[in-house]
C-alpha cells in the first residue's frame, strides 16, 4: 500500500490503544498516519459526546510507538509505553503524558529484551507493574527473565513477579487498591496471591476457578498478556479461559 495508488487518500490514520479518561467522558488514543506524509505517532482525545478528535501531543516520528498501552497515574497524567522499531532506541521505555498541557517526559528507559514495557497497574506504594512483551514471547523457553515485574521509579530497579514455586507469573490480575496480584505461571502451576509490597506468596484454592469452567481439563491458561485477569472492587475475578471464554468468579475468601 502506498500514497501513489490510484484513488487512495493522501493520508490514512490508523488509531490504536484506546483508553477511557478517568471520568469516562472521553477516550485517549494513539494515531499513526499510514502514508508517506506522516508516519509518526500522535496522541489524541475525543469526547464520547462526539466531535473532532483533539491532538494532545506528538509521541515520536516512528509508527505505532504507543502500541503497547497506557494506564492513568492520575486524572490528567498517562503512564504510557514507548516502543520504537529498534531495541536500542533511547526513547524506549515508560513516559508520562500530561493530557492537558501535552508535556511528555521519559521516566524509565528500557533496553535489550525489556526495551518495550507495558504499564499494567500502579501498586499501593506507588511502584508500577510492567509487562515486557518480548520476554513474554520467549517465556516458554526460559524462566530466567520474568515477563511481569514491579518497577521502582526512584531507583530504576525491577523485581520479577514469581509464584510460590519460584516460577515466573505469566498471567496476572491486580487488586483494585494495587496491593495484591493474583497470577499463574501456566496450566499446571495453580494460582497464587502475590503481595506486591513484599512479593510474599500464598496459593489460591482452585475449586472456585474450576467450578466456573465446565470442562476444566481443557484449560490452557486463564488469560494472556493482552487479557489480564480483571479484579473488581467487590472481589470478582474475570479471567479469560483459553483466550476466548471469559468467566466470572466470586472470591469468597480474603486475599
Amino acid at each position: 500500500m502506498g500514497s501513489n495508488r490510484k484513488g487512495a487518500p493522501d493520508d490514512l490514520p490508523v488509531d490504536v490503544s484506546p483508553i477511557f479518561t478517568t471520568d469516562g467522558a472521553a477516550v485517549v488514543f494513539a494515531r499513526t498516519g499510514w502514508f508517506d506524509s506522516n508516519r509518526g505517532t500522535d496522541l489524541y482525545r475525543v469526547s464520547l459526546a462526539g466531535g473532532d478528535a483533539e491532538k494532545i501531543a506528538e509521541f515520536g516520528d516512528q509508527p505505532f510507538t504507543a502500541w503497547f498501552g497506557a494506564i492513568w497515574q492520575d486524572s490528567g497524567t498517562l503512564l504510557i509505553s514507548y516502543g520504537g522499531t529498534a531495541n536500542d532506541d533511547p526513547n524506549n521505555g515508560v513516559w508520562t503524558v500530561d493530557i492537558n498541557s501535552g508535556d511528555t517526559n521519559q521516566i524509565w528507559h528500557g533496553e535489550a529484551a525489556q526495551y518495550v514495557a507495558s504499564p499494567i497497574a500502579e501498586t499501593a506504594d506507588g511502584r508500577i507493574v510492567l509487562l515486557f512483551p518480548q520476554v513474554m514471547a520467549s517465556f516458554a523457553s526460559s524462566n530466567d527473565d520474568c515477563p511481569y515485574v514491579v518497577l521502582d521509579l526512584a531507583s530504576g530497579e525491577t523485581q520479577p513477579i514469581r509464584d510460590g514455586n519460584d516460577k515466573c507469573i505469566r498471567v496476572i490480575g491486580i487488586s483494585p487498591d494495587g496491593s495484591v496480584a493474583i497470577g499463574s505461571a501456566g496450566r499446571d502451576a495453580g494460582f497464587w496471591f502475590v503481595d506486591l509490597g513484599t512479593l510474599a506468596t500464598s496459593d489460591v484454592p482452585t475449586d472456585p476457578i474450576f467450578a466456573a469452567v465446565p470442562d476444566h481439563d481443557t484449560i490452557l491458561i486463564a488469560g494472556a498478556e493482552n487479557q489480564p485477569i480483571v479484579w473488581t472492587g467487590d472481589n470478582v475475578l474475570v479471567p479469560v479461559i483459553n483466550l476466548t471464554t471469559p468467566v466470572r468468579i466470586q472470591l469468597e475468601f480474603a486475599a
